[in-house]
């Protein structure tokens, strides 16, 4: 249409870029429109909070705002008219703040009026205005914005026209000392770093083209500058916005946003990078994070485990410290399954290494019981060490029955020990040290397991019935209930993985049958 500002080229905002008397019309008729219709009593542009509603813009007049500015313009064809729209509205907000801040800067802040012909829209809501700007709620919200600038470290100092025409303004800046054959300190620096320092008030000296950086600026410049340095040395690789300025700054980048470029979406501030991130790049940084923190927490249990066993470690030894202390007993090498004895007789297997073998020998008489001396059949029992007056459960097992004259390969048990069997070891107990060597050279719990080993009698408790079941020829003549069930025992290892005891069968009452019977060691043998 006739009158209109034809829009030929928009930049990553939307906002108009070419031809450039378009960009600066656009951007002046945005703040005339938003000053006439927007009442000044309007607090908020826009808000989420409910209770807020009623103080911002609503929707409808924001409608309103982008017919009558688009009615100014000709948008060509291939335009993106929504995204022209969110720069318009973008542009309005900053106006209206604008105009409200400068309204009560000189003159409320002064006790001054406007001049009414200069603002003839602004009279019907000037004493609303002004009697919000001096209650309480307005300087509390007053203080609230002091406070956030003041935790902001840096500031940017562009004016309405943004990055887009501050960069054009920095690059005049640097070509003027080029043609004056003055190399500025910012030839060769990467733009978006340059232009976020120039934004945030570093400035070229004129004269010699070094730069002027203030004093609050003076850490993050230094920054900068090492490193351009390390990237230009090749020990640092930029990419995409991780980049110098982002190392400099030692924080990362805010999506939906570019700093030294403008508020804009990664994907445009970076369209040209070849290392833009793919989702399947994306998904592999994120699957290498997860395999990082996984190998962080393998480590970190495997540590803790260690440290359990080292204290259970500590606690088993103490133990066997403290039993080595009330006397020691010579090392017994129980015979290897290759010479074991039959179950009936006590006459040792020919072994080239007797010699070698100490012999077992009592060496004083112990005539306190226990209630492992009760057993007359193999009956399950747990295992514990002793450390001062704490028992440390360390395996399970079954005691065997044991008289005076039970002998473990023709060699006669320790006063104070019994034979016993080990079927499970409880927790990291493998290492745990014997009293005496077992068959095979057994020396610990993990060599003896589903073996026979003589075991301290204190330190055994039993989990079962310690005597079998005895039938008369008479049956009872009253009625009783069946008993309980025992816990079957572990089943036996094969006879040749397993060590013998042979104790004596004791002697039967008259008129009662044998029921009590021995663990079968090997195959059986008459006399």
């Amino acid at each position: 249409m006739e009158g209109r500002q034809v829009v030929r080229e928009v930049d990553a905002e939307g906002c108009p870029s070419a031809p450039e008397d378009a960009s600066t019309k656009f951007v002046n008729q945005c703040g005339v429109i938003v000053r006439a219709r927007i009442p000044i009593t309007t607090r908020l542009w826009k808000t989420t909070k409910p209770e807020e509603q009623q103080h911002a813009v609503p929707a409808h007049q924001k409608k309103m705002l982008w017919a009558e500015l688009k009615d100014m313009f000709t948008l060509s064809e291939g335009v993106d008219q929504e995204l022209v729209k969110k720069c318009a509205l973008r542009k309005m907000a900053l106006a209206f703040a604008t105009f409200k801040k400068k309204l009560y800067t000189n003159y409320i802040k002064k006790d001054k009026e406007p001049n009414w012909d200069d603002l003839p829209q602004v009279k019907p809501y000037w004493e609303e205005f002004k009697q919000y700007k001096l209650s309480e709620e307005a300087k509390k919200k007053s203080e609230q914005v002091k406070v956030n600038a003041a935790n902001k470290k840096y500031s940017h100092h562009l004016g309405a026209g943004g990055y887009k025409k501050s960069v054009k303004k920095w690059q005049k800046m640097e070509q003027d000392l080029i043609d004056r054959g003055i190399k500025p300190t910012t030839w060769d620096w990467p733009d978006r770093s340059k232009w976020w320092l120039f934004a945030n008030g570093v400035t070229l000296n004129q004269l010699d083209g070094s730069w002027f950086v203030t004093e609050h600026m003076q850490e993050v410049s230094r920054d900068l500058v090492a490193a351009i340095d390390e990237t230009q040395q090749g020990t640092f690789h930029p990419q995409r916005e991780n980049d110098e300025l982002t190392r400099a700054l030692k924080n990362p980048e805010h999506p939906g946003r570019a700093r030294g470029i403008s508020v804009v979406p990664w994907k445009v501030a970076w369209a040209g990078d070849p290392s833009y991130r793919t989702h399947r790049k994306s998904k592999a940084e994120q699957e290498e994070k997860l395999r990082a923190i996984e190998e962080k927490m393998n480590k970190k249990v495997a540590s803790l485990e260690s440290q359990m066993d080292a204290r259970v470690n500590e606690a088993v030894q103490l133990a066997l410290n403290q039993r080595g202390t009330a006397g020691s007993h010579p090392n017994v090498v129980i015979s290897p399954a290759s010479q074991r004895h039959s179950s009936c007789a006590s006459t040792a297997a020919p072994d080239v290494q007797t010699e070698q073998q100490p012999q077992i020998e009592p060496t004083a008489v112990d005539d306190q019981r226990y209630p492992v001396d009760d057993v007359t059949m193999p009956t399950p029992c747990e295992l514990h060490v002793r450390a001062r007056n704490i028992f440390i459960h360390v395996a399970y097992g079954s005691a065997l029955p044991l008289n005076p004259s039970t002998t473990i390969h023709g060699r006669l048990i320790p006063p104070g020990y019994t034979s016993i069997t080990v079927e499970q070891i409880v927790g990291n107990n493998e290492d745990l040290e014997l009293d005496f060597v077992g068959g095979d050279g057994a020396k610990t719990m993990g060599d003896a397991l589903h073996g026979v080993v003589l075991w301290r009698k204190a330190d055994i408790k039993l989990t079962a019935s310690t005597t079998a079941p005895v039938q008369t020829d008479r049956p009872s003549l009253r009625s009783t209930s069946p008993p309980s069930p025992l816990p079957p025992p572990s089943s036996p290892s094969p006879p040749a993985q397993r060590a013998t005891s042979t104790p004596t069968p004791p002697t039967l009452e008259k008129g009662k049958k044998k029921t009590a019977s021995l663990p079968a060691a090997g195959p059986s043998k008459k006399k």
